[in-house]
């Protein structure tokens, strides 16, 4: 059974992380992987790419992926069931999606900086809401490249 978010996500923003999930198969399909939804909605991934179980985060923001920006990943969220965590940022200025990459859960929960609820960044202007481990989006890999390292021909 899923974990549910600490953070419930309103209506727009599962809209959002369904465009989110579609743009990445679509993606992926481009890129000659096989992939598929996740039929049942109560498993902790959402995509899954041949055979391996992705869980897509979708992030919001004003600009394209920087490499020295960071993508996130609550506590609550780290999914033992997942085997890759995907990132997609849409941009809400000009309405586009942008893969930012992936990483096998392990290499992902190994490179990540955990940042407790209550600490501060930016100058105290973000104060991180619960546990969330972040990589920064340099360390990501394309999902092909992730996907040709987990399975074997």
């Amino acid at each position: 059974m899923a974990v549910p978010s600490i953070f419930p996500p309103n209506s727009d923003a599962r809209v959002m992380g369904i465009k989110g999930e579609m743009f990445f198969m679509k993606h992926c399909k481009d890129k000659g992987l096989k992939s598929r939804f996740t039929k049942n909605r109560m498993q902790r991934w959402d995509v899954t790419v041949r055979e391996m179980k992705v869980d897509v985060k979708t992030i919001r923001t004003n600009y394209p992926p920087k490499s020295s920006y960071n993508v996130d990943l609550s506590s609550a969220q780290a999914s033992l069931d997942s085997d890759i965590y995907a990132f997609v940022f849409y941009n809400e200025k000009n309405n586009k999606f942008t893969i930012a990459g992936a990483l096998p859960r392990d290499d992902y929960l190994r490179k990540a900086i955990l940042k407790r609820e209550g600490e501060t960044e930016r100058d105290g202007s973000f104060t991180y809401a619960c546990d969330t481990y972040i990589v920064k989006v340099s360390e990501l890999k394309p999902i092909e490249e992730v996907i040709k390292t987990m399975v074997m021909p």
